[in-house]
């Protein structure tokens, strides 16, 4: 199966961003992640930096070696792929959002003390890496079945 430039690089950015993130969350689920903002923020630098370098690596890689492609601007078949994936990371993002703010919310009238800023700033990180995978994953799947 031969896969186009474009494909290379959102299948590339879809496994970075779900390796990464999904090592920071495993130790989150396991109770070994963070337990102080100060531990939040040393974490979030580190799979930054690691997300970054990764991407940097293998997104010059695919460049190098599809140069003619690189090069070319995206037609409107690629801007249409593009438009559609941004639209689902939108949705997923925003459910995401109004979620974590319902749990703060009703938690916070609920159980006062059971609501903490890591737990908040987990269910935002969720959000926001769930829409990111999503969005990568509408694209593959819209580079290799078409749109409509």
């Amino acid at each position: 199966m031969d896969f186009s430039f474009r494909e290379k690089s959102a299948a590339v950015s879809l496994l970075a961003v779900l390796g990464t993130y999904g090592y920071y969350f495993y130790f989150v689920l396991l109770g070994s992640g963070p337990t102080t903002p100060a531990d939040m923020l040393v974490w979030m630098i580190g799979l930054v930096v690691v997300l970054v370098s990764i991407e940097v690596t293998f997104q010059s890689l695919i460049a190098a070696f599809n140069a003619r492609e690189a090069d070319a601007s995206a037609d409107e078949r690629e801007r249409l792929i593009n438009l559609k994936s941004y639209r689902i990371s939108y949705l997923i993002l925003a459910a995401g959002t109004i979620c974590t703010l319902g749990r703060l919310l009703f938690g916070s009238v609920v159980e006062p003390e059971d609501v903490m800023l890591l737990d908040i700033a987990n269910l935002l990180l969720a959000s926001l890496v769930i829409s990111e995978a999503a969005g990568y994953g509408t694209q593959l799947y819209h580079y290799r079945r078409g749109v409509q």
